[in-house]
C-alpha cells in the first residue's frame, strides 16, 4: 500500500475496494488482503499522507468477486 501512496499525484484520489474480512487470499496467482475498518485505519496511519473522502460497504455483486460484504473507500492525498 505504501507503493501506491507513492504513486499518487497530490491532490489525487485512491479508490480501495477490499473484501470486509481478515486473512490473505490468493486466486489466479492474484494475492489480496481483506481488512476489517481498524486494520485498515491502522494500515493507513502507518503510510500517513491520506486522508478519507467517503466509505460504505456493499455486498458483493460481480462475477467472480468472492462473496460477502466489501468495503469502500475513497481516499485522497493530503
Amino acid at each position: 500500500m505504501g507503493n501506491l501512496r507513492c504513486a499518487l499525484k497530490p491532490d489525487g484520489f485512491w479508490y480501495l475496494p477490499l473484501k470486509f474480512d481478515s486473512g490473505e487470499r490468493e486466486k489466479d496467482r492474484r494475492c489480496s488482503s481483506d481488512k476489517t475498518e481498524q486494520t485498515l485505519k491502522v494500515n493507513l496511519r502507518l503510510i500517513g499522507g491520506l486522508r478519507s473522502v467517503d466509505v460504505w460497504v456493499s455486498e458483493a455483486v460481480r462475477s467472480g468477486r468472492p462473496e460477502g460484504m466489501w468495503f469502500n473507500k475513497i481516499l485522497a492525498a493530503s
